[in-house]
């Protein structure tokens, strides 16, 4: 497992990856909901977690909304989630559902760290034809 999934299943959404700190998507549909699943590749049992989130709009109004079943999440610009649920070496914490938001066409960016771990997802909302 990897440790760190992010995937979307909506339609028409290109994905970007220059490196394996930067990832984009591109749409034109709103809003678009994403999945973040980590896994746990460590050696040993896992019983808490925290992941951050960090929103700022460059030239878009982007809006992060995340909550998801084993996770207690609070914050605006700045949102962190805790699981407290017990994760054996190479499973997975449950699903972390996330949906972005524009109130007009732009980039958000969000920078997403867990751990050591710190991943920019670039959020477009393309309103060209």
């Amino acid at each position: 497992m990897e440790p760190f999934v992010l995937e979307t299943s909506a339609k028409g959404v290109r994905e970007w990856k220059t490196d394996d700190e930067h990832i984009g998507f591109v749409y034109r549909q709103q809003s678009i909901d994403m999945i973040l699943t980590l896994g746990n590749n460590t050696d040993v049992q896992q019983e808490r977690t925290e992941i951050k989130f960090a929103v700022e709009n460059l030239d878009g109004e982007g809006d992060l909304n995340v909550d998801g079943d084993g996770w207690t999440c609070a914050g605006d610009t700045e949102i962190t989630c805790t699981s407290t649920r017990f994760v054996e070496p190479g499973g997975i914490w449950p699903a972390l559902p996330f949906t972005m938001s524009h109130t007009k066409g732009g980039q958000t960016e969000v920078t997403i760290t867990w751990g050591d771990l710190t991943r920019s997802v670039m959020f477009r909302y393309d309103t060209s034809t």
